[in-house]
This record gives C-alpha cells, sequence and structure tokens, in this order.
C-alpha cells in the first residue's frame, strides 16, 4: 500500500520515538484498535525497562 492510504501517529519523548500507521479504511472497531495499540505500547514499555535495568 501506498504511504497515503495510511493514518500516522508519531510521539516522541525524550530518546523515544513511536510511529504508528493505520490503514484509513480500517474494519476494525475503535475500541479493537485501541486495544490493540495499548498492548503494543505495553509490549515495547515492557522491553524497553528489560534492557535499562
Amino acid at each position: 500500500m501506498k504511504e497515503e492510504d495510511y493514518t500516522k501517529v508519531e510521539v516522541e519523548q525524550k530518546d523515544m520515538q513511536i510511529i504508528l500507521k493505520f490503514p484509513k479504511k480500517s474494519n476494525y472497531e475503535e475500541d479493537t484498535i485501541k486495544k490493540e495499540v495499548k498492548q503494543i505500547l505495553l509490549d515495547i514499555l515492557q522491553e524497553y525497562l528489560t534492557k535499562t535495568s
């Protein structure tokens, strides 16, 4: 898919950058997307904390 087929969300904090891309025409319900994003962010945070401890 082309870049314009996605909605892009970027978050930067200190030395970390997170970029999320969502299809503009999504078949998922909004709650399902939120749950998936929360899980992804939780996994990233756990990995980051494991590496820094």
